[in-house]
């Protein structure tokens, strides 16, 4: 169960230390190995195939290229939050933070649906922590989830102009 835990705190470092780099660090990353490039580069292998066989030149070919660059990045939004929830619900598992249900089994698939809905600040109370190493990790679990979800959101207007700045400059 240990290893377990240790996975999960590597897992949320990883997407932590990534989403700083790839959103607040204001120069390029040098690491080549990244989550965000993992990401978008294996994205762009699949979504750029068309574009190399039918549709080789023309405005269509352009209309499905433009897509990618703010498709890839809802898409590295969704793995980042889905990382950090795995590493927290791997955290509550793997330490018997016990938690409590209305009703049922409370396995692994009881703590991803608790870190989920407490990462997203639902907060439905049918799973709590019973313990409190597990009430400081529900805890951790809002705050990241609070503090991430108000980084993409602050960020998104910034990255808006910069599409908008750089269609209009083409």
């Amino acid at each position: 169960m240990l290893l377990w835990a240790v996975v999960g705190v590597v897992l949320i470092g990883v997407v932590l230390l990534d989403a700083f780099e790839t959103v607040v660090l204001p120069r390029r990353a040098t690491r080549r190995l990244r989550l965000a490039r993992l990401v978008l580069r294996s994205l762009w292998q699949l979504w750029s195939c068309p574009a190399r066989g039918p549709w080789r030149s023309g405005e269509r070919r352009e209309t499905y290229l433009s897509f990618y660059g703010p498709f890839a990045l809802l898409l590295l939004f969704g793995v980042w939050a889905t990382g950090l929830i795995g590493g927290f619900a791997l955290l509550l598992w793997s330490l018997d933070a016990q938690m409590v249900t209305t009703g049922g089994d409370a396995g692994f698939g009881t703590a991803l649906y608790g870190s989920g809905t407490t990462f997203f600040t639902l907060g439905l109370g049918d799973v709590l922590p019973h313990t409190a190493l597990g009430r400081l990790l529900v805890v951790l679990d809002a705050g990241l989830g609070f503090a991430f979800l108000a980084l993409i959101i602050s960020y998104m207007p910034v990255l808006s102009q910069a599409f908008s700045q750089r269609v209009a400059s083409l």
